[in-house]
């Protein structure tokens, strides 16, 4: 057991998975406390394609259920979950009760608990596809027989939305996106007491200090989602945009990251944005360098993001530094952040009331704002500032 005085270097233990964002928690942990931290990363067999930065200690994926691996865990000072999922849930149920444990959510770990279902997040265009899809599914899946034993092996490897729940109960900080996604899940977890602790990503960092300059020379091209997720609903953004085709410039292109997520909805995607816009339609379908996609961003002077959740929220803060005009849904949570803040941006139903928008850029003064409040918000030294402060929560527990 220690003592406050031996934690002023406490040592970090972070579960992460092979994405993007793991990669900054290490420049912003390391830059606060170096060479006190361990990354571990379930699964043996996957090449590593996205983390760049971090070498992780590689596991198997039933590890917590070795004593000597638990032993390990127990060795540091706080446990950093980086996306909660199976196995950081079974290790955290598995490891001294008096490890601290820290859960910094990414949106797709939580959205179980706010939304009764995954159509639930879903408008009425893409629910529709989204339905075909799943009985495609069940009809590819083969014989009755095939079909229970996958359901039994997927029960088996998941755990159950109740006892998720339960075993949440074990966190003692819950780091969302967002604070007003903690009250949300808390509103939902009944007798759940974890503390807020605001900490972010640092991946707009960059961006936002001026690395790349001051001034971006924006383009005609809308870009339209962030994933081949389908909570971006694509097809309800797509009638609608082919609805107000002529209110943007015709030399507009529709650009649609697609690299990632649900291959089979993304594919329906391409197929319908080719249908209603021809070649218009750019489907984005393999990872881009950072510098890349940063140009194509840069090619975009309005962003359609039609989540009714939280998601996007690198895209989201990048396109408005760079002084895109920006269209939310105003039940995303990231809508109410930023309106409440001053920035200078729109609702989905704008483009219904005021189509005009779409070929209508910020005005400059409203680019200033939003520049402004974005390196208030993101900048390199808040974000430092916030992992100090998560440190600090460690050191005087």
């Amino acid at each position: 057991m220690f003592k406050k005085s031996e934690l002023k270097n406490p040592r970090l233990v972070h579960l992460i998975t092979d994405e993007k964002f793991p990669d900054s928690a290490y420049e912003l942990f390391e830059a606060v406390l170096p060479g006190q931290n361990e990354f571990i990363l379930p699964g043996k067999k996957k090449t590593i394609k996205n983390l760049k930065k971090i070498n992780p200690i590689r596991v198997g994926k039933y590890d917590y259920l070795k004593p000597s691996f638990v032993e390990f865990i127990n060795e540091y000072d706080a446990l950093l979950v980086h996306g909660m999922n199976s196995f950081s849930i079974r290790v955290i149920n598995r490891c001294r009760p008096s490890l601290k444990v820290f859960w910094i959510g990414m949106g797709f770990d939580y959205y179980d608990l706010i939304f009764k279902s995954k159509e639930a997040m879903l408008k009425p265009h893409t629910k529709a596809v989204a339905r075909d899809l799943n009985v495609l599914k069940e009809r590819n899946s083969g014989d009755v027989l095939k079909s229970g034993k996958k359901a039994i092996k997927k029960l088996l490897k998941w755990d159950s939305l109740d006892k998720k729940k339960q075993f949440l109960n074990r966190v003692d900080y819950f780091c969302p996106v967002l604070e007003s996604e903690f009250y949300s899940v808390l509103g939902v977890m009944n007798g759940w007491s974890p503390k807020y602790v605001d900490w972010n990503y640092g991946n707009s960092a960059d961006l936002v200090d001026g690395k790349f300059g001051e001034k971006f020379e924006l383009g005609d091209n809308i870009l339209l989602g962030n994933s081949a997720a389908q909570t971006n609903n694509h097809f309800d953004s797509m009638y609608l945009l082919k609805k107000y085709e002529s209110f943007f410039s015709y030399k507009a292109k529709i650009i649609a990251p697609l690299s990632y997520g649900d291959m089979v909805y993304g594919a329906k995607v391409c197929e319908k944005g080719a249908e209603l816009f021809g070649d218009r339609f750019i489907p984005l379908t393999d990872m881009l360098s950072s510098d890349s996609y940063r140009k194509i961003l840069e090619s975009c002077g309005y962003v359609v993001m039609n989540h009714v959740r939280q998601q996007a929220g690198n895209n989201i803060a990048q396109a408005l530094f760079m002084g895109a005009r920006v269209f939310l849904d105003k039940t995303n949570p990231f809508y109410e952040e930023y309106e409440s803040k001053g920035a200078a941006i729109n609702s989905f139903s704008d483009i219904e009331t005021s189509p005009e928008l779409l070929g209508s850029p910020l005005s400059d003064e409203e680019k200033a704002v939003n520049k402004m409040l974005l390196k208030q918000l993101r900048g390199r030294d808040v974000a430092i500032s916030k992992t100090r402060n998560l440190i600090n929560e460690i050191v005087e527990a």
